[in-house]
């Protein structure tokens, strides 16, 4: 079930929602703070809240946070809760990396945004967005890449951890790497997605 399906359905079972046709879309923008067409959005399936958002529209509807944000029952909660932490810890990283080179950075708010962080550096203004690095093995890992739709200058970076290395941390640039499920592996000090070489992020003097 597709997240505007499980929105239809949280708000046809609450009383407190008036139907569609007599104010929905209205009672729900202003409950939780968004705009009407940002509503509109979410039951056309043309998008859907950020997680703070989300946490409000639950608390509105009165269902699970993780049922309407993931479609899944509270018994797979411990397994998506760790998943989001380490979605955080990457956005964190790729945060405190950008200041230490001397970047000045504001995390997206928007519910539209096609981007995690705005970095200024150097003059230049650069939008960025984690993908998180999924450990598969030793030396291999499983990105997701996702489809940028709104803003093809966004630079997509794959957050690679791992506690053997130094810095704990590779950023990688995937932006040219096409939507969808990816295995990137650590071959000979670089690296790949099957045979192309991913290069390190590298923005001005930024080279990680």
């Amino acid at each position: 079930m597709e997240f505007k399906s499980r929105f239809a359905k949280a708000c046809s079972a609450n009383s407190d929602v008036p139907s569609y046709g007599h104010g929905q879309q209205v009672y729900i923008a202003k409950a939780v703070g968004v705009s009407q067409e940002a509503v509109r959005k979410w039951f056309a399936g043309e998008s859907q809240p950020r997680k703070a958002t989300m946490e409000l529209l639950a608390n509105l509807l009165k269902v699970e946070h993780v049922w309407l944000s993931l479609g899944v029952e509270h018994s797979e909660t411990n397994r998506f809760r760790e998943v989001a932490r380490r979605q955080d810890a990457d956005l964190y990283a790729l945060t405190s990396y950008l200041i230490s080179a001397g970047g000045g950075v504001a995390f997206e708010k928007s519910e539209t945004a096609s981007a995690d962080i705005t970095c200024v550096i150097n003059g230049e203004i650069l939008m960025f967005k984690c993908v998180t690095g999924t450990q598969k093995s030793n030396h291999e890992y499983v990105i997701d890449v996702p489809v940028l739709n709104e803003n093809k200058s966004v630079i997509q970076v794959a957050c690679i951890q791992c506690p053997d290395w130094v810095f704990n941390w590779a950023f990688i640039d995937i932006s040219e790497i096409d939507a969808g499920s990816h295995s990137i592996v650590w071959q000979n000090d670089t690296f790949k997605i099957g045979t192309k070489t991913v290069e390190n992020l590298k923005i001005g003097n930024i080279d990680k």
